[in-house]
Order: structure tokens, then C-alpha cells, then sequence
């Protein structure tokens, strides 16, 4: 909306995109009968569909290993720092691939397996870092040849490793690589899209903090092109999506319109590039037009919008995917649950894998900087709690891994029986 502003009042108007989409809409109606009129045969068709349509690939995990466990590391962040009374932004290093291997190590000693590490900000300035038009390894964890052993220490004890990148979003704007006005996507009003930092206590946005900003999508095949010929470089065998199989955005940009159908298409294209390069991919969210090049899905939802319109949770989600994609839901250590319990209960209703997220240093390092939200993830005080935690769901899972969810049913309150194809 549009507002027009006078001593008196206040009124808005509608804007609408210059061109209309080039797109048709589809609407495909489905008629489900006797047992198959449930969410259980509207999963079950749904999955049928896609696998008819090349969306589902076989998963191809062995059906005796252990369940997976998904861990990300926090590599560097960026803080505020003082030199003779004057501010400047500097790197601080929250896990070293040095401090990693030690991380990695006594998991290995809790008899935790098939560990899919995820290593954020790891390069081009923290985990806020530079467009990845070309990758520099951040020198505070270990520079190229810190990474170059790390890689060859997880191939060594059999840890899949995916270093994480965004690639629709742009958090750090120094240097030469991007220019806002340039490489901004534009709103209706034509202004650069900045995305400013959420402000829970007082409910509104954060004016005084640094926006980020959505990448204009005409922009990120070439951004990918280049980050590709980084990371063959570097030797790595997977790599982590922040954003690119979770977010579509479009661009106003006046007589160069990319609708959020354009935006889709032009994501297929990357995914296609990083697919054609062998890498195995971990994506966080995983939008369904990703499900073909994806092997795990992290923050795949555990749980309601809370929409007034909706009564019960299903794991609808899960049952399309689970036999086809390895998927967890949100890291344990920085979720709502209030005992493990419910989370390891919810693990096994939904099929879910196991998911923290930690780093080597103290938490009170995120204080007073852009990443308070990483507020409990010092790796210490949750190695043993993962350990039971995993172990428990390991236990059951590894019975009916790459088994399908075929029925689910509420049978009282608080109590759920989830029937996997086995």
C-alpha cells in the first residue's frame, strides 16, 4: 500500500505490478474415495504425482545405518569493537576447524553416527558474509588450508560435511562485489528491498540495525556460476543452501518486472548448476520444485502455523517426502520445547531426524551483537542431553529407515500413532 500523508489524515491506496505475469494459473482438482478421502491418501497421491513428474528421487541411504544426526557449526561472526575509543566491525571466531575436529571427536566418543555437519560462516567475512561471487576462507578459523585438512579429517572419520552459503540474500554489503542500487531487488515503490532485523520486544522492525538485502534473481545464476568455480577448488563434495530452496522473491525493477514464477524458474536453473557439479546438497526449508536435487531438508516443519483456522498438526510434509528425502526440523537447543521429551515424542511421530546447533566458544560471546539468537549453543552443555536425545531416537528409526509414513492417527489427547510402510 501506498500512503498518502496530510495534517489531517492518513490514506492509502493499492499499487499493483506494471505487468501483469506472463504465466498461466493451474488449478488440478483430485477426487479421493473411501479410505483414500483422508490426509493419509491426499499425502499418498500427492507423492505419486511426483514421482510420475521426476520430483522424488530414491533416497539412497543403506537401510541399516544409523539415523542421521544433523549438526551445524558456527564459524565466525561479525561484533563491534573499539581501537583507542573508535568503533570498527571485526571478525569473532566462534568455532575454528581446529576447534571443530575437537567437537567432532568426542561426538564420535558418545557413539553419535552419521553425522551431517553443516559449517556456517565460514568464508567472505562470517556468517553474515559477502556476496559469494568468489569464496575467500575467513583466516580467523584456519584460511584455505585450515578448511583443505578439515576436509580431509571428516572424510577420514566418515562425516559428511556441507558449508553453508546464502545466496537470495545479501547481509554484508562492503567490498566491490555488490552495489544496492544495482543489485537490489525493487519493491512496487521502486526502492531497493531491505529486510531490517525483527524487534520481538516492541513488535515492530529494528530501524536501527543494518538491513539486509533481497538479491534482484536476475543476478543469481551468475552469483552461483561463480561461487561453483570457488568451491571446485576447494574440494568440497556437498554444500548447504541458506536460502535458495526457501525463499522466492521478485523484483519490480520498472521495465525489467521478475515475478515470483520467473523468480522459481531461475532457482531450478541454480539448482540445476550445482547439481550438474556432484554436489550433494543440504538446503534449509526445501520448497517442493527443490525436492529432485535435495538429500536433506533442515527446518522442515515439525508443527502448525497456529492459524485460527486450523485444529490439529499432521505431519502432511513428512508423509510425502520421508523414503525420498532425509529431513530434521529446527535445532533442539534453539527451539520452544520445554523437556526433551516432546521433542524426541515429536521425532518419532513425524519421522525426524536429529538437529543441533553449536559452536566451541562461550555463549556470551552473540551478546550485544547481531546473532543474540544464537543464544544457547555452546557445545558443552549440550553434548549429553544430544547423546541421550539421539540415541532414543536412533533406536526406533533405525527400524523403518527409508520407509515411507503410510497412516497417522490422533487417538486422545496428547496421543498419536504414526504406521510406517514396515
Amino acid at each position: 500500500d501506498v500512503e498518502l500523508e496530510s495534517e489531517d489524515k492518513k490514506r492509502a491506496f493499492p499499487r499493483y505490478q506494471r505487468d501483469p505475469m506472463q504465466t498461466d494459473y493451474v488449478v488440478r482438482y483430485v477426487f479421493l474415495n473411501d479410505e483414500d478421502a483422508s490426509y493419509e491418501g491426499m499425502a499418498k497421491y500427492y507423492q505419486q504425482y511426483l514421482i510420475q513428474n521426476n520430483m522424488l528421487k530414491e533416497n539412497q541411504r543403506n537401510a541399516d545405518d544409523n539415523t542421521p544426526f544433523y549438526l551445524e557449526l558456527i564459524g565466525n561472526i561479525s561484533t563491534r569493537k573499539h581501537f583507542v575509543g573508535v568503533p570498527y566491525r571485526a571478525l569473532e571466531p566462534m568455532t575454528t576447524f581446529e576447534q571443530a575436529k575437537l567437537i567432532l571427536s568426542e561426538i564420535k566418543d558418545q557413539n553419535i553416527d552419521n553425522i551431517k555437519l553443516k559449517y556456517s560462516g565460514w568464508f567472505n567475512g562470517g556468517l553474515y558474509h559477502r556476496v559469494p561471487k568468489s569464496i575467500s576462507v575467513d583466516r580467523t578459523i584456519g584460511g584455505k588450508s585450515g578448511l583443505s585438512n578439515f576436509i580431509k579429517y571428516v572424510e577420514e572419520e566418515g562425516i559428511s560435511l556441507y558449508p553453508d552459503v546464502a545466496l537470495l540474500r545479501v547481509y554484508n554489503t562492503a567490498g566491490l562485489g555488490f552495489n544496492v542500487i544495482t543489485g537490489a531487488a525493487r519493491r512496487l515503490m521502486e526502492i531497493p528491498a531491505a529486510v531490517f532485523p525483527f524487534d520481538y520486544a516492541l513488535n515492530e522492525r529494528d530501524n536501527d540495525r543494518t538491513p539486509s538485502y533481497v538479491l534482484s534473481p536476475r543476478l543469481v545464476e551468475g552469483y552461483v556460476s561463480g561461487m561453483l568455480n570457488s568451491v571446485s577448488k576447494l574440494g568440497l563434495k556437498g554444500l548447504s543452501l541458506r536460502d535458495l530452496a526457501d525463499e522466492l522473491n521478485s523484483d519490480y525493477r520498472k521495465n525489467k518486472q521478475i515475478d515470483r514464477t520467473e523468480s522459481e524458474q531461475i532457482s531450478i536453473n541454480a539448482l540445476e548448476d550445482i547439481n550438474q557439479r556432484d554436489l550433494d546438497i543440504m538446503a534449509r526449508g526445501g520448497n517442493a520444485y527443490t525436492w529432485q536435487y535435495v538429500s536433506h531438508i533442515t527446518h522442515a516443519p515439525l508443527g502448525t502455523s497456529n492459524f485460527k483456522i486450523e485444529d490439529e498438526e499432521i505431519p502432511f510434509y513428512q508423509m510425502v517426502v520421508r523414503g525420498f528425502i532425509e529431513y530434521t526440523g529446527a535445532p533442539y537447543n534453539l527451539s520452544t520445547y520445554t523437556n526433551y521429551r516432546q521433542y524426541v515424542l515429536r521425532c518419532l511421530e513425524y519421522g525426524s531426524n536429529v538437529h543441533f546447533v553449536w559452536c566451541y566458544e562461550a555463549n556470551e560471546k552473540v551478546k550485544d551483537t547481531y546473532f543474540e539468537y544464537l543464544y544457547s549453543i555452546n557445545y558443552k552443555e549440550w553434548l549429553e542431553p544430544a547423546r541421550d536425545i539421539y540415541h532414543e531416537v536412533n533406536d526406533v528409526l533405525k527400524q523403518v529407515n527409508n520407509q515411507g509414513i503410510i497412516s497417522h492417527e490422533k487417538l486422545e489427547e496428547g496421543v498419536y500413532k504414526t504406521v510406517y510402510e514396515n
